[in-house]
């Protein structure tokens, strides 16, 4: 006779991370409630852990209040300085007038630009506003955007320090203080 034996299904602790059994109320490990009824049946044992994790997420890392500063600034001059570049760029009408189809159609390239950086400052905005508000979501976005930015800025043409400031909020962004903060 062929017996499978079924394993019992475990859940995580959210504080230490050790597998526990589904019907334990407390960690194996570390006795933290797995449960809201054993919170409230221990409630007084781990009140000073639970409140020292509680006011630590009220409190805003400062790699958030950075990374929120950043993408605003972001969102503010790269779309803008980009359109007016490329409206500065477009070509003009000569004095005979011979190129005006050059100038007729090197309007279009501006014109496209601030059609696509226009909704991505807008974009931007929203990334931002997530990311100071603790949208679990924003946690990732910012870092792509962050991406975004140091790849931008390593360009020979660009201002290497804020490559190097984005490399460093990037080193901050990654830490468990900041991620824990976001939920992850």
């Amino acid at each position: 006779m062929n017996e499978e034996r079924i394993m019992p299904e475990t859940i995580q602790c959210p504080n230490c991370g050790t597998p526990n059994d589904v019907n334990q109320s407390l960690c194996k490990n570390c006795m933290t409630p797995l449960t809201a009824y054993s919170g409230q049946l221990i409630g007084e044992a781990h009140q000073g852990k639970l409140a020292a994790q509680v006011a630590d997420l009220q409190t805003r890392p400062v790699a958030v209040i950075a990374m929120t500063v950043t993408i605003v600034i972001f969102a503010l001059f790269w779309p803008l300085r980009t359109v007016l570049a490329n409206f500065a760029a477009k070509p003009v009408t000569n004095a005979e007038g011979t190129n005006y189809i050059a100038s007729a159609f090197g309007s279009i390239g501006p014109i496209l630009s601030a059609a696509l950086l226009i909704p991505a400052a807008v974009l931007l905005g929203i990334i931002a506003w997530a990311t100071w508000t603790q949208r679990t979501w924003a946690w990732m976005a910012s870092l792509a955007v962050l991406i975004v930015f140091v790849l931008i800025n390593l360009r020979p043409s660009a201002m290497a320090l804020f490559a190097i400031g984005g490399i460093a909020l990037g080193v901050l962004w990654v830490l468990p203080r900041t991620k824990s903060w976001y939920g992850l």
